[in-house]
């Protein structure tokens, strides 16, 4: 008679952190749109960043930096949807990789504050309140994913079904 073994049941918090990474990836989408949105302020800036540039030098500087965060934005998004789905079933791996990538979110998001000045001047209030709900989403998820003991119980490697 074979024993199956069923993961255990997943605990409360763990259902709220995937509520986290749901908030997140909807966050990096929106904050991918409204990088797209702001494209002609981004130039601007550039413009008189560097007035000695001719036209299209500016426009490509300016697509770079908000083509190139789109990007960024949307491969973060899938990611965060990716490994949420993949911490809802109790991976560990997930759950570490998550983690660094949270801890590091947080801090290139600081990091952006102080350059969002010079890249969006006009959008500098919202830049702000963004990156403090991003970091309350990052650190909140993050705690929910190690902090109660029935999350770390819930990520415990459990032995494998022999084949």
């Amino acid at each position: 008679m074979a024993v199956t073994l069923r993961p255990p049941k997943r605990p409360r918090a763990i259902d709220v952190a995937m509520l986290g990474f749901a908030l997140l990836v909807l966050l990096q989408l929106l904050v991918g749109a409204l990088l797209v949105l702001h494209r002609a302020e981004v130039i601007e800036t550039t413009r008189r960043a560097h007035p000695e540039w001719a036209g299209a030098a500016v426009e490509q500087t300016a697509n770079g930096t908000v083509y190139g965060g789109l990007a960024v934005h949307l491969v973060l998004a899938v990611l965060y949807a990716w490994l949420g789905l993949r911490c809802r079933d109790g991976s560990v791996a997930a759950r570490s990789i998550a983690s660094v990538l949270f801890v590091l979110g947080i801090a290139a998001g600081l990091g952006f504050v102080g350059s969002a000045s010079a890249v969006l001047p006009n959008e500098v209030p919202y830049v702000i309140g963004e990156q403090v709900v991003s970091t309350l989403l990052r650190l909140g998820t993050l705690l929910l994913l190690w902090v109660p003991p029935e999350a770390r119980t819930f990520f415990a490697r459990r032995p494998t079904p022999a084949s």
